[in-house]
């Protein structure tokens, strides 16, 4: 594993936590990067979130709901194959629920 890109990701994550909240603009950008970066180097558990956060802002920017499903069910299972399922659902609702107030 190469600690620079873990690294990498676990910034993005906070960067999209806060971009949901004040710029959401960027949320797309920074959820490719993620995604780009998981395509690169292989998972973590900061990738399955970030497929989730891209999955929200499908939903949020162009209104797919049926992309944006496909996209949080493959989130989900993903989740379901991690040992850290429960840590995942927590983070997961800490940054994607919070933002539905």
């Amino acid at each position: 594993t190469d600690r620079s890109k873990l690294n990498a990701m676990k910034f993005l994550n906070m960067l999209c936590m806060y971009s949901i909240i004040s710029k959401p603009m960027l949320l797309p950008l920074l959820c490719c990067r993620m995604v780009k970066l998981t395509l690169q180097y292989g998972f973590c558990d900061d990738s399955i979130v970030g497929f989730a956060t891209a999955g929200y802002s499908v939903f949020l920017f162009t209104e797919d709901i049926r992309l944006a499903s496909h996209i949080g069910k493959v989130s989900e299972s993903l989740v379901e194959e991690s040992p850290n399922k429960h840590a995942l659902r927590s983070r997961l609702c800490n940054e994607l629920v919070g933002t539905l107030k």
